[in-house]
């Protein structure tokens, strides 16, 4: 159990258990490679748990050559060394197939994490080291929710308590409970608007998990102003997992014409504030 790790200041809770049991899966065993996956629905905090026993990292300059000059590389530089490679969101076996050729076995007790949604890729894997990961228990859900909701010390009685309901609402689901937390700290604080609110996640509970997840992240997305959803958009016009420069971003969005005119400040400016709003409210 874990949440989601949005950025370098976001919360980590309910992640103790679950750290340990990979800890010794990576640290215990035969010496020869092994590979370990982590399984659970989307948003379950797979990537945050696969962060948090990831202790090295391996900087290779990929700017040059193909992937094959690159999986040969990888394996020179892994060589003789006791190494942990980590593979997040594995959609199906093949990635492991075509990389594990170039991971050297050296009987150093070299491991490889992966996450996936999917159970019967990480059994096709390895049977034998297989973590499901669950959901928040409600106790940890709602100490998500207050610690991602940072007005909870100004909350009447009646407040919290539609807050809780919401929290429950998500169904223990980390990725859920960040993003209608900060949503709910941009929102006036009524119980008008809450409920509002608290029903509308209601309705996005569905029994199929990424539906529900989904509908949830519909929600936030609504709730942007119509430039800000212009801005959103936009990203999707990269490649997915492509690295995206800022800089280079916001001089898009300045020539497409999404940046809003201020007086005040020049449209770098604005476009910067554009940006980090951006970040917060989707």
């Amino acid at each position: 159990m874990a949440s989601v790790q949005v950025n370098d200041n976001d919360v980590v809770v309910g992640i103790e258990k679950d750290s340990n049991i990979m800890r010794e899966y990576l640290l215990s065993g035969e010496d020869v490679l092994e590979a370990i996956s982590v399984v659970g629905m989307v948003g379950i905090g797979k990537t945050t748990l696969a962060l948090t026993v990831y202790s090295t990292q391996m900087n290779i300059n990929n700017s040059n050559g193909d992937d094959e000059d690159l999986a040969v590389r990888l394996c020179r530089n892994l060589r003789k060394r006791r190494y942990l490679v980590v593979l997040d969101d594995i959609w199906d076996t093949n990635v492991w197939t075509n990389l594990k050729r170039y991971l050297p076995n050296d009987n150093n007790g070299s491991r490889i994490l992966i996450t996936t949604r999917i159970r019967s890729v990480a059994l096709e894997i390895n049977k034998s080291k297989v973590h499901e990961l669950g959901g928040l228990t409600e106790e940890e859900s709602w100490e998500l929710f207050q610690k991602k909701l940072p007005r909870g010390e100004d909350l009447s009685a009646d407040i919290l308590k539609i807050a809780q309901g919401i929290a429950l609402h998500c169904k223990g689901l980390p990725l859920s409970i960040v993003i209608v937390a900060e949503l709910l700290s941009e929102v006036e604080i009524s119980e008008k608007k809450w409920n509002e609110l608290a029903e509308n996640v209601t309705s996005s509970v569905f029994t199929d998990p990424q539906g529900k997840c989904k509908a949830i992240l519909e929600l936030s997305y609504n709730h942007l102003t119509d430039h800000l959803k212009s801005c959103f958009l936009y990203l999707g016009l990269f490649p997915e997992d492509h690295e995206i420069s800022v800089t280079c971003l916001k001089r898009l969005w300045i020539a497409e014409g999404f940046v809003l005119d201020n007086e005040s400040k020049n449209m770098e400016e604005v476009a910067e504030n554009t940006w980090r709003i951006s970040l917060v409210e989707a």
